[in-house]
């Protein structure tokens, strides 16, 4: 109770004071001019004003990961009472009133690399940041994404590719400037934040958001599965930590500790994951070439839980999210694809209805992939080219001064060269025929050309009078990475002949009358058999 008393008496403090401050100073001095105001101003892209009661910047602390953890967090980061507007030129597009928003910092290693940092808005009211003329789009909460050398171009093509490959909702967004009391800070990307609303993760109360966490460490909930690195834990988009009890807790552990269980045996794992939305996500990494393995987030959505039916809803994979360690991986796979360690990924690509997926849907796009991209980034160059251009050499003269410029246009033209070589290795990788034969006595009896990984179909094989069919020498189910050759001969038949199993005889030829090859006496059924060339009777 005592502990209780002394926040609200603090929260009652903070708000006197924001009152008192904005009475104070007033409306008509609280947006001083950047001395950029006029190039700004002058440039088509929403800018975003605010200035804190205190008149200084939000603040936080960095923190490194304990032990041999991955990471460097944030804490400390309260959010700092302010006054926001946006605009476009002389057009007022929204103003939040005095005291009518929040911003803090945000991020975690972003947070502590560079002197331009991240922030998190919240709203005292809803509102749609992009106005798009519908109230589900209304929220409180809203992100600015930094900007810098290449982050741009990087952004524009992480989102394309994540709409081509349908991975449900993602967040929507805008470029912008940001001046926050009176200082500009760079160019932003206002995007929508990750949460469950109807305009966003359109989820029911039951359902979840989780994150497998590289900064588990530095949150108050969590839980740990069994199958990843210890390294990372899940953590919770919704609900609320606040909202979570060891029973929510303990519900949704124990669903990814029994798909994780079914996933190491071999079990079906279908009624927990959705197989289309990871393979997507994945397909989506190794397009990108994303060299992080530890920071690309890797949301789990789950539409609904309930404790006596846990499989009525799939988990599936999204959005996407963080795309600043992008084209790190050329004409080769993201860092996820084989990396154990760090998710599910090479155990769901050991299964077969799983890989095909993943197959299937790089059918879907390769051919048109690269031409859908550039002419989706043409068009935004097209559009706001110029702008972003303007905003990025009044940010590089604010921070990065001997960074060398490049404009949108060239880092297209880059982009084009990176995805033809990398659409070429998936390519290479998925869409390679290989050679299959079936050889009987040096004649070959069929010929096929095969995916890696696809089903072999067997031949019928035609029987001959006083012959027995050997069987095939060897009985892949699927299509190796490499020409295949697959033999098998016809045996004359010396009678029919009673037998017993025989402990002695080792590595028997055993086949059926239609040509099915067994490889132990113990697994045969009543009924005729060639064994070593013999027609034998099994009673």
């Amino acid at each position: 109770m005592h502990t209780r008393c002394i926040c609200l008496y603090k929260t009652l403090l903070t708000t006197l004071f924001c009152l008192y401050a904005f009475s104070a100073f007033g409306d008509d001095n609280t947006f001083a001019p950047s001395k950029y105001n006029d190039e700004l101003k002058a440039i088509r892209l929403p800018l975003i004003e605010i200035v804190t009661v205190t008149g200084e910047d939000p603040t936080g602390t960095n923190i490194f990961a304990p032990d041999d953890l991955w990471g460097i967090g944030l804490t400390d980061n309260d959010y700092v009472v302010g006054h926001m507007r946006m605009s476009i030129g002389d057009s007022l597009l929204y103003d939040s009133g005095s005291g009518g928003m929040k911003i803090r910092l945000r991020g975690n290693s972003s947070s502590y690399y560079r002197h331009k940092k991240p922030y998190k808005l919240k709203l005292n009211r809803k509102q749609d940041l992009l106005f798009r003329n519908d109230s589900k789009y209304a929220d409180k909460e809203w992100v600015l994404l930094r900007l810098h050398e290449g982050i741009s171009i990087r952004f524009l093509t992480g989102y394309i590719t994540s709409t081509i490959l349908n991975l449900g909702w993602q967040p929507q967004w805008e470029f912008v400037n940001l001046v926050l009391n009176g200082d500009y800070k760079g160019d932003y990307i206002l995007i929508e934040s990750i949460k469950k609303s109807e305009g966003r993760i359109n989820i029911e109360d039951s359902g979840y958001i989780i994150e497998d966490d590289t900064y588990w460490w530095n949150e108050d909930v969590y839980f740990k599965g069994e199958m990843l690195t210890y390294k990372t834990g899940y953590t919770f988009k919704f609900p609320d930590s606040d909202d979570i009890n060891t029973y929510l807790l303990s519900n949704i552990r124990n669903y990814i500790l029994e798909f994780e269980e079914a996933l190491a045996n071999g079990d079906d794992i279908s009624p927990y994951i959705d197989y289309d939305s990871f393979a997507a996500w994945l397909l989506a990494q190794d397009i990108l070439g994303q060299g992080d393995s530890a920071g690309a987030n890797r949301y789990l959505i789950k539409k609904n839980f309930y404790p006596a039916a846990p499989t009525a809803s799939q988990m599936y994979m999204g959005p996407l999210w963080d795309f600043d360690a992008i084209f790190r991986t050329p004409e080769n796979w993201c860092a996820l694809h084989n990396r154990s360690y760090s998710f599910y990924f090479p155990q769901l690509l050991e299964r077969q209805d799983f890989y095909l997926s993943y197959v299937n849907q790089w059918k879907d796009v390769s051919e048109t992939l690269r031409s859908d991209i550039i002419e989706q980034l043409h068009n935004i160059n097209e559009e706001k080219g110029e702008a972003i251009d303007a905003s990025r050499m009044i940010d590089n003269k604010r921070w990065f001064t001997n960074v060398p410029y490049k404009s949108l246009s060239t880092e297209i033209d880059e982009t084009d060269e990176w995805l033809k070589a990398q659409i070429n290795f998936i390519d290479a990788q998925l869409l390679t025929r290989y050679q299959l034969q079936f050889v009987i006595d040096e004649n070959v009896i069929q010929s096929d050309s095969l995916f890696y990984r696809e089903t072999i179909t067997y031949p019928t094989v035609s029987v001959i009078d006083g012959y027995s069919f050997s069987g095939w020498d060897i009985t892949p189910d699927s299509m190796p990475a490499n020409d295949l050759t697959i033999h098998g001969s016809f045996i004359p038949i010396s009678g029919i002949t009673d037998v017993t199993y025989d402990n002695s005889e080792t590595n028997p030829v055993i086949v059926d009358l239609s040509g099915r090859r067994y490889h132990n006496i113990e697994s045969l059924s009543r009924g005729i058999y060639i064994i070593n060339g013999k027609k034998t009777l099994i009673r």
